[in-house]
């Protein structure tokens, strides 16, 4: 049990480190997609303190995947969904935009992991595909009639394409439930600090992001609960 515990120490210490190291590319890339600069190019600009922080972010979450997880194929779909959605937050958080480039990427990797490990049916992962971003095209269209106003970047819907196919349809719905709670309550912090501030524009990617990566870690989990406690005993 001891040798056990020392081997998934260490394992948890190599995925931080890996993710660390992978953080600080997809954080070099993030910048470059915005500049549209190559990728090969040498930088001499120094990278802010939140691509640092994106770099930290993405070796924690690589130790919890593996933590979670452990050592199977699956393993390989938690660590791609984090470094697209790792990377979507940068260019979102910096722009406010999710670029085509990062999402085309992404969904090419989804679908080759899906062709590989595929819990549920292929037709599952593949109606996931249109569920998120058609609910999110339906609720964005609905708010502009209503207020005049863009409520959905494009690049939220087209992400869901990507995070459909490695979700499932369940997860998925799950997913933008969780990532509006997390939207209201940012928004109502910013409203209790300071009211003038919900006049801004708020980047939805991150709240996906963090939405999808709860989800995909324990969004099995709180649906057996949910179903247990609510629709066992009714």
């Amino acid at each position: 049990m001891e040798e056990i515990s020392i081997v998934s120490i260490l394992l948890s210490l190599a995925f931080f480190l890996l993710g660390c190291i992978i953080g600080s590319f997809l954080n070099e890339a993030a910048i470059r997609v915005l500049k549209k600069e190559s990728i090969v190019t040498v930088r001499s600009k120094p990278v802010s303190l939140r691509y640092l922080f994106g770099e930290l972010c993405t070796g924690l979450l690589f130790a919890l995947v593996y933590a979670v997880i452990g050592i199977e194929p699956e393993l390989f779909v938690g660590l791609w969904l984090i470094c697209i959605l790792v990377n979507i937050t940068q260019t979102d958080l910096e722009q406010m935009i999710i670029p085509n480039s990062i999402v085309i990427t992404g969904l090419i990797g989804a679908i080759g992991l899906r062709a590989w490990v595929h819990p549920h049916s292929y037709w599952n992962y593949f109606i996931a595909m249109f569920v998120g971003s058609g609910i999110l095209l339906l609720l964005g269209w609905s708010f502009e009639k209503l207020v005049k106003r863009e409520a959905m970047g494009g690049g939220d819907i087209k992400l869901y394409t990507f995070i459909g196919i490695l979700l499932g349809i369940q997860l998925t719905l799950l997913s933008l439930f969780v990532a509006s709670i997390l939207g209201l309550l940012y928004g109502f912090i910013q409203f209790i600090r300071k009211q003038s501030m919900m006049q801004r524009e708020i980047p939805f990617g991150p709240f996906i992001a963090g939405g999808s990566i709860l989800v995909y870690l324990w969004g099995e989990d709180w649906l057996n609960w949910y179903l247990n406690v609510f629709i066992g005993n009714s």
